[in-house]
Formats: C-alpha cells, structure tokens, sequence
C-alpha cells in the first residue's frame, strides 16, 4: 500500500508538471474500477461502477465514454447541445458540442445573437453594451445587467458596464462556457470553474467542484452541475433593509437529484432538467414550481421570477406575474432554442429570432438583418432547413475531413492521451507490485 500510493504521487506529479493537474487529477481520484471516469459522474449517467466502460459508447456517437468525460458532453445524449449535430461531428469540425451553433441570450434591457454573420446585439445601450469589439470566432455570447461577454477564439472577451469589475476578464486557459448575472461573470476553464465581478453574495466564493460542466448564476447565488451533482453557493449578504427582505427562500436547498443535465437560477429559484423531467425549488410565490407537464423537455431558463421550457411540443412559460405578457409565447414555427430576460423572453425558430415580454428599450425590438441560413456543408441546402428536416448540416464523411478545422478537439484528444499514458503506468506498475509483491520495483 506505501509502495502503491508513492506511485499515485508520481503520477501526479507527472501530470502537475504537464500542466494538466486540474483535469487529470479527477481521472485519479474517486475512480474504483480505474477507467479514467470519476465514479460519482458514471452514476450520475448510468454508468456501471466497478467496471471499466471508458471505450463503451452508450449514445452511438462515436464518441467513447472517456471522451465523453473529457468533453464535458453526455454520455447518453448524442447531441449534447441539441442543436442538431452530434457531439463527434461538432469536435471533428472544430464546433464546440456543449454550446449550440445559433442562440440566443436575454439579459436586464438589452439581447443578444450568435447567427450567420456573428453576433448582433439589441435594446438599450446606456452602458455601451451593445458596442461589440471586433470578433473573428465567437461561439458564445451572453447578455447580462448593462453588460456583455463572448468567448471569441478561446479567449473571453466583456464590455459595456464595469460597475463591479466584470469587464476584468482574468488570466484563462480553456475557456468553454460562460454564464453571466447581473454583475458577475463565470467561466468553466480548463476543470474549474473562474469567477469575478459582483461578490456582494460571495458569488465569487466558488466551493471545490470536481469537473464541472454546467454554471448558471442567479442575482443572490449560483449553482453549478459538476461530480458532486448540483452545488449551490452565494447568499452571503445579511443586510435585510434591502428591497428582497426575505432573500433565502429555499433556491440552494438542492433536493435529492439522480441525473442532472441542464441548469438555470433566478433570483429565488433553481431549476433542472433530470431524468427528462423539470424539477424546480426555492420561491413558490409567483407560482414558480407549478411546473406545467412537459413532454421530454430540452432546455429550460430563468428569468426574474418567470420561467420558460422548451420541449417536444414547443415552449411554455410559468411564474412571474405576467404584468409584460412574459408568459404569453407566441405562435413559434419549430422552436429550436429559448432564453428568458428580466421580464421578456425570446426563441429561435424557423423564422429566425422572436421576442415577447417587457419591450423596455426596444428589448424585444428584433433587427431584421439576423440570419440563420448558412450552408456549412456547401451542399446547397441551408443549415435552418437541414435542421428542420432532421439531416446533418455537416454532412460529415472521412474524404472532406480535411476541408475543416479539428483544433477544437485536438486538445482534449490530447489531453486524454496524456492521462491514458499516465493511467496506464500506474497500472502496470501496481500489476508488477502485485504479481510479485516481495520484488523490488
């Protein structure tokens, strides 16, 4: 057993000095059946513990069950995002498998797009957030409180208002996502989770969290999903005499989860898709946890105190008081993608990007310039129409890989090789420890 640990320490030690801890780190710990997965995160997805899946592929992929960890995908939904391509073939193109090619992001007074020509922002500019710097490749963008971010070529790039910072992006590696609140900023990098602006409610005080792959941020907290389940912190703040007397109503209370795949928080509310099913807590005042019933729903978001969830029929909105008509969805052809504002709400369908709630500053004032019509695949028939009809817009097939990009995957890829290699010594060396335990190694 020293003989076995001493090991364990070398490895780590290896993997430190790659500058790979933060990820490989995880591959070593809580890992029973020793197949590179973190064992809480195999049973968060009906993995089998004590069994050594890590080549199996549960969804069809094409993606192992170890990629699938390492990519922060879901190991048993092929299309991670749901935005109509599998997590394989997004890698394989250097498109990101956990963000959706085209969305949408609603914030206090103004919104936000990521569509064919890049991003487009709208609605009220008193703090110049809707003055976009130059971009080359944004993949994400999100509208917060007078404020703005994308993750644009791995970097993270913010504008608009920095009344508490949030515009001071620290020093990232990796960034893959970004969730933004009404003055706080955070980022998943590289197996952990970078927080700074706001900390009024220790919203920067991230707990220790174990490969997260989801973050929503709340205005009194934020919860993340990661291989503990849902953590949630933040409500440190004990000056009542603010307006939200009663600030904890219960929005951190996680109940008990079995497999969380999407999350979002409010101002007192959390929610989470788990085992197809929307479960909420925290504020039941406005009606917030009369959950309508949902069929197989896809996404779900939060604004103020309304909520919206996407699902196989279409979308529905419950909570808030509805004084803008935040609850009054449109007829929406398709819908594909939702997001939830302060008081207003917005969609991407086939008809492009559709808003309805509070109009304040022109917030649900779309411009009409917004397309959703590339042909990435140069086959002639537009991405929105290849989505609608079910066929891949990449059209993917092993003679044309060379015609894109692979550097999104190319790091992860490598990454698990390094820690394959890592894995493999510390199991041949404890195989060699056991099949002649009294010789010296």
């Amino acid at each position: 057993m020293i003989m076995q640990n001493k090991i364990n320490k070398f490895i780590v030690s290896l993997i430190a000095s790659s500058g790979m801890f933060l990820l490989c780190n995880s591959l070593l710990a809580s890992d029973v059946d020793e197949d590179g997965m973190d064992d809480r995160w195999e049973e968060q997805y009906g993995l089998v513990v004590g069994q050594d899946d890590s080549l199996d592929d549960n969804d069809n992929d094409d993606l192992a069950n170890i990629d699938e960890y390492i990519n922060l995908t879901l190991p048993n939904i092929s299309d991670s995002d749901r935005d109509g391509v599998s997590d394989n073939d997004e890698i394989k193109h250097n498109l990101s498998p956990t963000i959706a090619r085209y969305h949408v992001s609603t914030g206090s007074f103004h919104s936000c797009a990521l569509y064919d020509s890049g991003v487009s922002c709208w609605g009220s500019n008193n703090l110049g957030q809707l003055n976009l710097p130059n971009l080359s490749n944004p993949i994400q963008v999100a509208a917060g409180l007078g404020f703005t971010c994308v993750i644009d070529n791995s970097k993270v790039k913010c504008w608009g208002s920095n009344r508490y910072g949030q515009l001071d992006v620290p020093k990232l590696s990796h960034p893959r996502s970004i969730a933004v609140g009404g003055g706080t900023v955070c980022t998943i990098d590289t197996g952990e989770v970078k927080c700074w602006g706001n900390n009024s409610d220790g919203l920067l005080n991230v707990p220790p969290l174990s490969n997260p792959r989801k973050i929503s941020i709340g205005e009194l907290h934020a919860c993340a999903i990661s291989d503990e389940g849902v953590s949630c912190w933040g409500l440190e703040n004990n000056d009542y005499s603010d307006p939200f007397a009663n600030r904890d109503r219960g929005q951190m209370n996680v109940p008990v989860l079995e497999s969380p795949t999407q999350l979002v928080t409010s101002f007192f509310n959390t929610c989470v898709i788990d085992n197809s099913e929307v479960i909420c807590w925290g504020s039941n005042l406005l009606g917030e946890l009369e959950i309508p019933t949902l069929m197989n729903p896809q996404q779900i978001v939060a604004g103020r105190s309304h909520l919206c969830a996407l699902d196989e029929v279409g979308v529905f909105c419950w909570g808030g008081d509805n004084q803008h008509g935040e609850l009054d969805v449109p007829p929406l052809d398709n819908p594909k993608y939702i997001s939830a504002g302060f008081q207003n709400s917005c969609a991407i369908d086939d008809a492009g990007v559709v808003c309805w709630g509070a109009n304040d500053e022109g917030v649900t004032l779309i411009p009409d310039k917004l397309t959703f019509f590339s042909d990435f695949d140069g086959d002639g028939i537009t991405d929105q129409e290849e989505l609608k009809n079910g066929t891949n817009w990449l059209s993917f097939n092993k003679d044309d890989s060379s015609k894109h990009s692979t550097l999104f995957g190319a790091l992860d890829y490598s990454i698990l090789v390094v820690c394959f290699i890592m894995l493999s010594i510390r199991r041949y060396i404890s195989l060699l420890i056991n099949v002649a335990p009294n010789k010296r190694v």
